[in-house]
């Protein structure tokens, strides 16, 4: 009987192990992301967008992943998987079809909608940014194929991580290509 135990528990530890082992740890440093995608949104009743109102989503490598969302309760949680091979192929096809000149603004009221992503192809990273402040200027149809994707991806054997903001891997883009540079930065 307790051999049996015995074997069980070790095969659990085992398997936990193994599981452990295909998902990177915070701490250690990722490949470099093929996207992060950014998307927010003001507006809490949409025909066209169901889902989390807000998200990152970070892609490494062959299908790791990291998600930054709000939850239903208005927590964030960040999440943290592996795409399988059909979802990545997918993904990878709709990324290939952003291709838009980055635009948008004005006054931004509370149904305003933002979309950034940074996409590597080819070694090179491009940004994409977009906002629709009023409901007037709506994302490409290239961007809400990436967002439709996104809040419809239905994760399996995802786990929770802790990443904490300003971490060498953040999961969302940066809002400016450029970060501004403090003044007294600049004196010395």
């Amino acid at each position: 009987m307790r051999t049996g135990l015995s074997v069980i528990s070790i095969m659990l530890w085992l398997v936990a192990n193994a599981v452990s082992q295909n998902s990177p740890s915070v701490d250690k440093p990722l490949p470099k992301p093929i996207a992060r995608i950014s998307y927010s949104s003001g507006i809490l009743e949409s025909s066209y967008l169901q889902g989390p109102p807000k998200f990152c989503f970070a892609l490494f490598g062959e299908g790791f992943y990291r998600m930054s969302r709000l939850t239903p309760r208005g927590t964030t949680e960040k999440v943290q998987g592996m795409l399988s091979a059909d979802q990545l192929a997918v993904f990878r096809k709709i990324l290939e079809g952003v291709k838009f000149q980055s635009g948008g603004g004005g006054l931004v009221q509370n149904n305003a909608e933002s979309f950034i992503a940074q996409i590597t192809r080819d070694d090179q990273t491009r940004r994409y940014f977009w906002v629709d402040p009023d409901q007037r200027k709506p994302l490409p149809a290239s961007a809400l194929k990436v967002v439709k994707w996104l809040q419809n991806f239905r994760p399996q054997n995802e786990e929770i991580v802790d990443v904490p903001e300003g971490t060498e891997n953040p999961i969302c883009p940066p809002v400016w290509e450029k970060p501004v540079q403090p003044i007294a930065g600049l004196i010395f």
